[in-house]
């Protein structure tokens, strides 16, 4: 499943293809990409939502290079949003 996300940092609009790669017992992989690179976000949704953990923070981990831990943080929050706008289960 392929959709955009947009991502505001330092005043500015960064917009970004997202490649939903589907969702394992344990995770889900969701591949991020820009313009010159590509970053995969795992998140633990599907492991916590299997131990009825609803109330939980989703814990994201990161397979690439993003050198800023903020930026990061912005690009968890809008594929949450995401999820939930999508009711994504």
């Amino acid at each position: 499943m392929r959709f955009y996300i947009v991502v505001v940092y330092d005043g500015r609009r960064y917009r970004y293809l997202v490649i939903y790669h589907g969702a394992g017992p344990h995770s889900e992989k969701f591949e991020v990409i820009g313009k010159n690179k590509s970053i995969f976000f795992i998140s633990n949704r599907p492991l916590l939502q299997a131990k009825n953990l609803k109330h939980w923070a989703i814990k994201w981990t990161v397979e690439g290079r993003l050198n800023n831990v903020h930026y990061k943080e912005l690009i968890a929050r809008e594929l949450e949003k995401w999820i939930v706008d999508t009711n994504l289960k």
